[in-house]
């Protein structure tokens, strides 16, 4: 299991290589063995410790 350390730790290396948005977030999931789309799901379930806001999906009903 990835942890958030970990997957924090791999951000940073890769914020490093100050690639595209595109190719950061590709790399991040490539290096930590993830489908594209997981570390997004780790951010947004620990958004204090990543230093992000929480965004929510719901909308309002009609």
């Amino acid at each position: 299991m990835i942890t958030k350390e970990q997957v924090k730790q791999v951000m940073d290396e890769v914020d490093a290589l100050n690639l595209s948005d595109g190719a950061h977030w590709a790399l991040v999931h490539e290096r930590l063995g993830l489908m594209y789309g997981e570390v997004f799901d780790i951010i947004a379930e620990h958004p204090e410790f990543f230093g992000v806001m929480a965004v929510s999906n719901a909308r309002e009903a009609d």
